[in-house]
């Protein structure tokens, strides 16, 4: 009992929000084919890869052109990230420019900024955080031993069946979640490391969040 009392619950290292991205660009691709989450919001359809890009910069609290307060100095600093990229062949015409600078976007742009205006990076991390959790608990819960006597043999040392069958039946269903999750774990939430991050003109792939996470945790 005395050693039962004086154990102690390892507590998990808390994780610095301000390390990660979310939707981070992670190479010269349109957005949503580094991440297919986008694909689902309409809002988002039919943009060139500059125009959600530049949506990304402006928009998305995790950009770091977000803190700008001025909107007009950040709809330059956007362009820069994107329409202007290459100052010899701009990609975005003249009248268009003076637009944005004046903040008056296409109603399609308006409605692209109002979606990603909305994603939360603390909540993303959180469901990241949860969905590996889940994945290292199945795997606990899978690798028990089969002949631990601890969990299958009653006190007389007799196998007791019924804890050997339930323990079948959770294990069907483990295998069952692990699609999903690693589902989860790959693809949703777009949650990235800052760390790995490079010039967009130059490509980059941004480090993965459990790769972080782990980091983090040793």
């Amino acid at each position: 009992m005395e050693e039962t009392e004086n154990k102690t619950t390892k507590k998990p290292k808390e994780i610095k929000i301000s390390e990660f991205s979310v939707f981070n660009p992670k190479s010269s691709r349109v957005l949503y084919e580094d991440y297919p989450e986008l694909r689902e919001y309409k809002q988002l359809k039919g943009l060139s890869v500059n125009e959600l890009l530049f949506v990304w910069f402006y928009a998305c609290q995790a950009s770091p052109l977000y803190v700008i307060m001025n909107k007009r100095k950040r709809v330059e600093e956007c362009m820069k990230k994107t329409f202007l990229l290459n100052p010899n062949k701009p990609s975005i015409q003249l009248k268009d420019k003076e637009a944005y600078l004046n903040g008056k976007f296409s109603d399609r742009m308006q409605s692209a900024i109002d979606i990603m205006s909305k994603f939360r990076i603390g909540p993303r991390i959180r469901a990241k955080m949860s969905a590996e959790i889940a994945f290292e608990n199945l795997e606990k819960i899978i690798n028990i031993d089969a002949d631990d006597v601890a969990h299958f043999y009653n006190k007389d040392g007799e196998v007791d069946f019924a804890k050997k069958k339930n323990y079948v039946d959770i294990i069907k269903s483990a295998v069952d979640l692990f699609p999903k999750i690693i589902e989860q774990l790959e693809d949703g939430y777009g949650v990235t490391s800052k760390k790995a991050t490079e010039k967009i003109d130059e490509g980059f792939d941004g480090e993965s969040f459990m790769d972080s996470f782990h980091e983090q945790k040793d």
